[in-house]
């Protein structure tokens, strides 16, 4: 199973907490705090109030093709005076957006 990927923020009500990154409108949204790309394998369920432990990553090479984004955002949405892209970027998250041709040719 692949896994697919989220961006996050810091809980500030939290310590040490993240929430999903969120996008209403160009004015109610959290795209600009972004810190991370978090992951997870399989479906969490949680109860009302209930935490869990998640892995995310500040910093590498992540599938593109498998981040999930809020809906109504691309990679083009502006963020401040950047594209979302660039943001992600400024992290040091280097989106990968290349696909692996599997054919092979006879010669």
């Amino acid at each position: 199973m692949l896994n697919e990927c989220m961006l996050v923020a810091r809980n500030t009500a939290v310590a040490g907490g993240l929430i999903p990154v969120t996008y209403t409108d160009s004015s109610t949204n959290n795209l600009a705090d972004i810190i991370g790309i978090a992951s997870q394998s399989g479906d969490i369920t949680l109860a009302s109030n209930a935490s869990t432990n998640i892995t995310y990553c500040t910093g590498g090479g992540v599938d593109a093709r498998y981040l999930v984004l809020p809906a109504g955002v691309t990679l083009d949405t502006t963020v401040g005076n950047k594209a979302l892209r660039d943001v992600i970027a400024d992290l040091g998250i280097d989106l990968d957006n290349t696909t692996i041709e599997m054919t092979k040719f006879d010669n």
